[in-house]
């Protein structure tokens, strides 16, 4: 059985309340990142070298489970 939530109508907001609302929100809410915080980009070749690298191992696994290598 699901209970009925009553939410009250005023709740009183304590200093010590908004300050665990902020500690919470900047938890999970996260600003903007600090530049040091940031990789390098990759560079265009080794993406392509990855991906190319992921699909051989899949189509290597592919025929390995159908039995054809």
């Amino acid at each position: 059985m699901i209970a009925f939530y009553r939410q009250e109508e005023s709740t009183a907001s304590t200093p010590h309340v908004r300050r665990a609302r902020r500690l919470v929100a900047s938890t999970f809410l996260h600003g903007q990142a600090d530049p040091a915080d940031r990789a390098p980009p990759v560079a265009a070749w080794k993406s392509w070298l990855l991906a190319a690298w992921v699909v051989a191992v899949t189509l290597l696994y592919s025929a390995a489970m159908l039995g054809l290598w």
